[in-house]
């Protein structure tokens, strides 16, 4: 069975054109691509060269074979998808503003992906794993989503299983108390990949230091602070570390949080040090701003290749 599982989202996303291009016009998008936080998690953990898989749900569409498509040529097991006889593979679009910021309208709820429940589990897929990974931009896409995520905690516990919790907050989803929201969740992480931001609205906190000392979070394995194109900061085994950027030219920022994370738990699968793993994820999450597309995911040979070519991320 895979060393890192994953649940939530196999869709496809299609991505405004114009900067500052507004939903309420007509405008025109690129697409479709390949997308999905979880299936982008998986697909860079199979291309660093780690055995991956995901519970998902699509439909039987176009859509579902692009993306599954790509996935299985990058080697990720699909034994855990199933298929909808109801409702279409699921499907965003994201426009981008000149500050930076992103602004999404996600089909899910009336997807194939929102239908999943805890029946569409295989729990048995979870025998031997290491890590279980949840993206909280899916994780509660619907209350089947959730029950089928709960699911997916309980069954990676009874194994020992290490949970590895992104937040991956979008606004246009996630309403109320995220700590109240995804209790169950922070609960049982060992490994918490996500913003300074997020820290401190999943511990209702004031500063990342009172974020770090909260309950849940003092008891973690691993802390990553996701720092985007200034890098990353890893806490563990009372080491505080900054891991440098590699500079890059950017050209879609979409995905490479989720790109970052399959990098980072893939070294650790591989029993590398968490320094190593962190540079390792860092060039992993530059290289794939550098393509057009939410699943530009690096191949292991270049992340290599950018880490030899910026000794240290310098």
């Amino acid at each position: 069975m895979p060393d890192i599982m994953a649940i939530g989202d196999i869709v496809v996303e299609f991505l405004g054109t114009q900067l500052n291009q507004s939903f309420s016009e007509t405008g025109s998008f690129d697409g479709p691509f390949e997308s999905g936080s979880a299936a982008i998690f998986v697909d860079q953990a199979a291309r660093a060269g780690v055995s991956s898989g995901i519970f998902a749900k699509v439909g039987r569409d176009g859509f579902a074979q692009l993306v599954m498509g790509r996935l299985q040529k990058d080697g990720v097991s699909l034994r855990g998808v199933k298929r909808s006889e109801r409702t279409p593979t699921g499907a965003n679009f994201v426009t981008y503003n000149s500050d930076g910021s992103r602004q999404y309208i996600f089909h899910y709820a009336n997807s194939a992906m929102g239908e999943m429940g805890p029946e569409d589990v295989e729990e048995e897929m979870l025998d031997g794993c290491k890590y279980m990974f949840f993206s909280g931009s899916n994780a509660m896409a619907t209350p089947s989503m959730w029950q089928a995520s709960l699911r997916c905690i309980e069954c990676a516990m009874e194994r020992g299983v290490k949970i590895v919790f992104d937040p991956n907050v979008r606004a246009e989803l996630h309403k109320g108390s995220l700590k109240e929201l995804w209790e169950p969740l922070i609960s049982c992480t060992s490994i918490f990949l996500g913003s300074e931001s997020e820290l401190m609205a999943l511990s209702e906190t004031q500063s990342v230091e009172q974020g770090l000392a909260a309950a849940h979070f003092c008891e973690m394995e691993i802390i990553v602070l996701k720092y985007g194109a200034q890098g990353s900061r890893i806490l563990a085994g009372g080491q505080d570390i900054y891991i440098p950027p590699y500079h890059v030219d950017e050209t879609d920022p979409t995905g490479a949080g989720d790109s970052f994370a399959g990098a980072f738990l893939a070294q650790l699968c591989k029993g590398e040090a968490i320094e190593r793993a962190a540079l390792f994820a860092n060039a992993a999450g530059a290289l794939h701003v550098t393509q057009p597309g939410p699943m530009s995911c690096p191949s292991y040979e270049e992340i290599v290749d950018l880490m030899e070519r910026q000794k240290g991320g310098n």
